[in-house]
Parts: C-alpha cells; structure tokens; sequence
C-alpha cells in the first residue's frame, strides 16, 4: 500500500476529520505502510507533507495552539 493509500484509508474508515498525528498513529498501528528506505515507522512529517503535497485531493486545516 501506498502511503497516499493508508492516508486516504484511515481518513475514509474513521469519517472524520483527523489530526496529523492522529493519521500516523492509525497508519503505524494497523501497519499498513513502512519506509521503504530503512523499514521504520511512519513519523507525522512525512504525512504532513504528503498532505500538503496533496491539496487537491485532501483538504487540511490548520490551527495554531497557544
């Protein structure tokens, strides 16, 4: 699978909209992609920036935390 795959997987299987985080820890626990370089976990950034790499196929929100 695809991470593009996993990501729009999860994020149909859940219905809602979810966090960065929320999507990698989905992905990693249900071991549906890997890096293909060293065979490690997912890690957030890579899903962000697929995300953002992305944008006409998945909207993102962004909020700030104080």
């Amino acid at each position: 699978m695809t991470l593009h795959d996993a990501i729009t997987y999860v994020i149909e299987r859940e219905g809602r909209s979810l966090t960065v985080q929320e999507i990698t820890e989905r992905i990693n626990a249900d071991k549906l992609y890997r890096r293909k370089k060293d065979d490690k976990p997912l890690e957030p950034k890579q899903v962000m920036l697929r995300l953002g790499n992305n944008l006409d196929k998945f909207t993102v929100s962004i909020s700030l935390n104080n």
